[in-house]
């Protein structure tokens, strides 16, 4: 499970048999409510879906940040765009 030459786990290749070895053992004494491999592969999207908009958000939250840092700088601003940039909207 590690690379070679390397004292660390290779997450690529070592978490996907972790959680196969859960999902059977976790099956074998839990037989009435199997975890099933679909209901496994949906976590995963979801979990990649909601990691990708927390990125998204980040970004917008950063850009939304760095023009406020502009329009510090330049101190020739209007106040309709402070009050648009409050908002968001600007």
């Amino acid at each position: 499970m590690s690379k070679p030459g390397s004292d660390w786990l290779s997450s690529e290749i070592s978490f996907p048999i972790i959680r196969e070895v859960s999902r059977a053992v976790y099956n074998y004494f839990n037989y009435d409510d199997p975890y099933t491999k679909e209901e496994s592969e949906a976590r995963i999207k979801a979990t990649a879906q909601a990691a990708a908009e927390a990125a998204a958000a980040a970004a917008a939250t950063e850009k939304s940040n760095n023009r406020l840092k502009e329009l510090h700088h330049r101190r020739s601003h209007s106040r309709e765009e402070w009050l648009l940039l409050a908002s968001g909207l600007y």
